[in-house]
C-alpha cells in the first residue's frame, strides 16, 4: 500500500511542479555551423558515426540531458532562405543556442548580424542565449578570441554566454550545456 501512495505522490508532484515538462530549446546559426552535429552529440550518438545532411526546415528531438532535464530541441535550418522561419519558433523557446563556425572567419559578420536579429526579437527578451563558437579544432589562427569579437553585452540584458567548443571532439560542449541547463532552470523559477 505504501508503494502505491509513494508512486501517487510522485506522480502528483511531477504534475504540480512540471518536472517532466521538456524545456523548448531552439538551435540556430548559419548553414554548416554544426547544429545537427550538436544534436547528435547530445543524443549520445557515436562521434565516429556522425553524418549530417543540411537541415531543411527543422528537426525535432526530445533529449533527457544527463538525467537532469528534458530538452525539446528544435534544430532549425541555417540556409539564408530559411532563416526568416526562425521567428516562428521564438514564442515557445525557453532557450536559444546559436552555433557559429569558428573556422570560417569570412562569415563572422553574417553570423553576428543573424545573432543580433535573434537578440533583438521581443519574444526572446528574457530567454537565455548560449553562443557556441564551434569547430575550434579547425581554427588556424588560435589568437582569435571570439568571446571578445562577439561582445554582445550591449545588446542584451538576459543570460548570455559565449563558449568555444569542438562539437565533434566533444570539447567544451558539456560545460556550455551545463550553463544552459542552469540558466533555463533559473529562468523557470521566476
Amino acid at each position: 500500500m505504501g508503494l502505491y501512495i509513494s508512486a501517487f505522490l510522485k506522480h502528483l508532484g511531477s504534475r504540480l511542479f512540471n518536472s517532466d515538462k521538456a524545456s523548448s530549446v531552439i538551435i540556430v546559426g548559419l548553414a554548416n555551423a554544426g547544429k545537427s552535429s550538436l544534436v547528435q552529440i547530445l543524443k549520445d550518438e557515436d562521434v565516429e558515426e556522425l553524418h549530417t545532411e543540411p537541415t531543411v526546415g527543422h528537426v525535432v528531438e526530445t533529449i533527457n540531458y544527463k538525467d537532469m532535464v528534458n530538452l525539446h530541441i528544435w534544430d532549425l535550418g541555417g540556409q539564408d532562405k530559411l532563416r526568416f522561419l526562425w521567428q516562428r519558433y521564438f514564442l515557445t523557446a525557453e532557450a536559444v543556442v546559436f552555433v557559429i563556425d569558428s573556422s570560417e572567419s569570412e562569415r563572422f559578420h553574417e553570423a553576428l548580424s543573424e545573432l543580433e536579429n535573434v537578440l533583438r526579437a521581443e519574444e526572446l527578451r528574457i530567454v537565455p542565449v548560449l553562443v557556441l563558437a564551434n569547430k575550434q579544432d579547425l581554427v588556424k589562427d588560435k589568437t582569435q578570441d571570439l568571446s571578445k569579437m562577439f561582445d554582445l553585452s550591449s545588446l542584451s540584458d538576459r543570460p548570455l554566454k559565449v563558449f568555444t567548443c569542438s562539437v565533434t571532439k566533444k570539447e567544451g560542449v558539456e560545460e556550455a550545456m551545463m550553463w544552459l541547463v542552469e540558466s533555463i532552470q533559473r529562468n523557470n523559477r521566476r
